[in-house]
């Protein structure tokens, strides 16, 4: 919770900040470390010529939906390709999984990022199609 306005912020750090940067309230630990504010930047590869356009755009509208000021940008990639990295880890990839992200799962990842949190690997994947 801020010691200033008392927003609750999902972080369980007690001595918490608010602080307007680019228009955005965020957190800051109160340790007098500006580090500690979280930035997110998120980059998905994908494969155009595959079709997977739509599914980037699906994907950044969820996100920037939630998180509006997060950066999310896109990169052409290989053939199959669909991976998707925070603050340049890679998080997700279709071409181990298989399929496409659960948005839910990719949500959570950059909130535990904004939060200053350790990232973890999503492993679980939606399949590409459906086959009737």
């Amino acid at each position: 919770m801020c010691r200033k306005c008392h927003r609750k912020w999902i972080s369980e750090r007690a001595e918490v900040n608010c602080v307007k940067i680019k228009s955005r309230l965020i957190a800051v630990e109160l340790l007098g470390d500006w580090s500690r504010v979280m930035a997110v930047s998120i980059v998905v590869e994908y494969c155009e010529p595959c079709g997977f356009k739509s599914h980037y755009e699906e994907l950044a509208s969820a996100v920037k939906e939630e998180f509006p000021d997060v950066c999310i940008d896109s990169r052409p990639g290989g053939t199959g390709a669909f991976e998707i990295e925070i603050n340049g880890k890679l998080v997700f990839s279709k071409l181990e999984l298989g399929g496409f992200p659960y948005e839910k799962e990719l949500i959570e990842a950059i909130r535990k990022a904004m939060n200053g949190e350790p990232v973890e690997k999503i492993t679980n994947s939606r399949a590409p199609c459906v086959i009737l």
